[in-house]
C-alpha cells in the first residue's frame, strides 16, 4: 500500500482496498500521509472515502500528520481534499493556527487563503 499511494497508483491503491489492505495505520508512513506529502490528490480522495483517518495515532489537539505534511509541501489541492474530510471540522482552533503559521514560514499566500476559507467556514457553520 505504500508504494502504491507513494506513486500515484490509484488503481492500484482502489485493488489493494478491495482485497482487504489496511489503511487506517498510525505509523510514519501511513498511506494517507505519503499520498499527501506527494500530492497524489486522486490518492488521498480514494483514501479518505475509504475511511483513512485523518489524525492518524494522535489525538486531534496535536498533529495531523496528513494537513502537516501537505501545508509544508504547498500541496494546496490535497490541503483543500483533507479539509473538506468530515474528519477536519473536529480540528481546533490552535491547530489550524499552527497549520497556517506553517504556510507563512512557506510565504504561501495560497495556502494561507485555503486555511482563511476553511476558518471561515467553520466559524459559519459553528453560527447555523
Amino acid at each position: 500500500m505504500f508504494f502504491a499511494a507513494a506513486n500515484a497508483q490509484a488503481p492500484m491503491v482502489q485493488w489493494l482496498i478491495n482485497h482487504g489492505a489496511h489503511i487506517v495505520n498510525s505509523g510514519s508512513y501511513a498511506p494517507l500521509k505519503v499520498a499527501s506529502m506527494s500530492g497524489h490528490s486522486e490518492v488521498v480522495q480514494i483514501l479518505i472515502k475509504e475511511g483513512a483517518l485523518l489524525f492518524a495515532a494522535m489525538p486531534v489537539t496535536q498533529s495531523s500528520e496528513a494537513l502537516d505534511v501537505s501545508v509544508a509541501g504547498g500541496r494546496a489541492d490535497v490541503v483543500r481534499l483533507l479539509l473538506d474530510a468530515d474528519e477536519a471540522k473536529r480540528m481546533p482552533s490552535e491547530q489550524v493556527a499552527r497549520l497556517k503559521k506553517i504556510a507563512l514560514g512557506r510565504k504561501d499566500p495560497v495556502m494561507l487563503e485555503v486555511l482563511q476559507k476553511f476558518e471561515m467556514s467553520r466559524s459559519m457553520g459553528e453560527s447555523d
